[in-house]
């Protein structure tokens, strides 16, 4: 039987043969004051935290803990939070003892698995004039994000890039497995062309590009042109003109950053974005 609430109790047994002959015999006992442990814990992946939420009920306060979490750590803290980092998925048993000091107690345990993360990392591949192969480490991932840093982004898990202009960017990868872990990386990545240089459809040549605030523009066809330079708000810095199809431009005295050149020859006109960088 149970008992509502502690305390001493004498318990009396009484044997009686058939005969009527009778006998007795008694004897005192304690019944103690005893908790009822109880937690949840959810499923994490490798190098999270677990967070134990203690369900454990009890007729009064100050109820003692002893968390086993199944690797050889243990915590006497009411609700423990924990990192599990295993190289592979594991399951652990996690168990709860709730007492009552001088008390009785009470022991439940739950299974908890740990899935293996991705790791990320990938190789960079130049492949000149701007464009750039990306390729990640493992490729036998769920799913793939790439955030190339001038707001281009993929989700093929080896993607080509087209850099619109040179610079460096910070190129990120994401990536998540079967289990749902999600891995992230940023690699640093300075996009240029091969010649150091820029030639548009109309046959304009700018180089070296980047510069240090002197380059050089031409056209193939040694036509007249005009030039004209713009900083990124659009205001225009320099207007220059030129009837052999070549003219030297310097923005030395201006400060580094991307550029506009508008050239326009018989009418037509090209704008290019070079890059000062000193």
């Amino acid at each position: 039987r149970s008992w509502p609430y502690e305390g001493p109790f004498t318990a009396k047994l009484t044997a009686t043969y058939t005969n009527g002959c009778t006998d007795f015999i008694t004897k005192n006992f304690n019944v103690l004051i005893q908790p009822k442990a109880s937690f949840d814990v959810k499923d994490i992946c490798s190098g999270e935290n677990a967070s134990f939420v203690n369900l454990s009920t009890g007729d009064r306060a100050n109820i003692l803990y002893n968390w086993d979490f199944g690797d050889g750590v243990f915590s006497n803290l009411s609700a423990p939070i924990k990192i599990y980092s295993p190289s592979t998925t594991t399951t652990y048993t996690v168990s709860l003892v709730a007492s009552y000091n001088g008390g009785c107690s009470d022991t439940v345990s739950k299974i908890l698995t740990v899935s293996e993360s991705p790791i990320c990392d990938f190789n960079i591949k130049d492949l000149g004039f701007l464009n750039t192969s990306f390729t990640p480490t493992n490729s036998n991932y769920t799913s793939y994000e790439w955030f190339f840093g001038e707001g281009g982004s993929s989700s093929n898990v080896n993607p080509n890039y087209k850099y619109s202009y040179t610079g460096n960017f910070n190129v990120t990868m994401k990536a998540t497995n079967a289990a749902g872990c999600e891995c992230e990386l940023t690699k640093k990545y300075s996009a240029t062309t091969d010649i150091q240089s820029v030639l548009n459809n109309n046959g304009i040549s700018i180089f070296p590009n980047p510069n240090n605030g002197t380059f050089t523009v031409s056209n193939a066809n040694q036509s007249a042109m005009q030039v004209e330079v713009f900083n990124v708000l659009g205001v225009k810095i320099l207007s220059k003109t030129s009837d052999n199809g070549t003219t030297i431009i310097n923005l030395s005295e201006n400060a580094r950053g991307i550029y506009l050149v508008k050239v326009t020859i018989n009418g037509v006109t090209s704008t290019i974005k070079i890059t000062v960088t000193n």
